[in-house]
């Protein structure tokens, strides 16, 4: 199997909306040391600060990885923005299968057709039950057989894969 990892900075900025969102550099743990956040804000009235991670992936499987924070709220959509559905993620460490202070797996999908889609992702949505943070530190996603590789992608191989397809770069 191939997987694309695509860091939180590579994300950053026209994928992004909302104003609740920020990025630490220098974290411990991280993938090239950095995460991004995005934090519920009582202060802001909700049409002031609608968040939105924006993500287009040629695959067929997307997941998230980021710190694991209690009751995560997010309503997430493929290709169709309109069509919303609502995750509730309780994504505390589960020791001793995480290490606290390390980024594991917080949300993801799969067995989806093999050409382009593009992911929307909504944290904390709910005015009336605000979410957990929101911390992202990378994207992982396998793309469908025969998609060309770009010479800058950071690309995983499993070697557990006993014929592994090895894109050309």
């Amino acid at each position: 199997m191939v997987f694309i990892l695509i860091d939180d900075l590579d994300i950053w900025g026209s994928r992004q909306y909302g104003r609740s969102w920020t990025n630490q550099i220098g974290v411990p743990g991280a993938h090239k040391g950095t995460l991004t956040t995005w934090t519920y804000n009582a202060t802001r009235a909700p049409e002031d600060d609608q968040p939105e991670l924006r993500y287009t992936f040629p695959g067929d499987s997307i997941q998230i990885f980021g710190r694991p924070t209690p009751n995560l709220l997010l309503d997430y959509a493929l290709d169709d923005r309109s069509n919303l559905t609502r995750s509730v993620l309780d994504t505390r460490p589960r020791l001793p299968e995480i290490t606290p202070g390390q980024s594991s797996l917080i949300w993801s999908v799969g067995s989806l057709q093999p050409r382009p889609h593009t992911l929307f992702l909504l944290p904390g949505s709910n005015p009336s039950n605000p979410s957990s943070p929101l911390v992202i530190d990378y994207l992982l996603y396998m793309p469908y057989d025969d998609y060309p590789t770009s010479a800058g992608d950071l690309v995983l191989f499993d070697d557990r894969d006993e014929h592994p397809n090895y894109p050309a770069i």
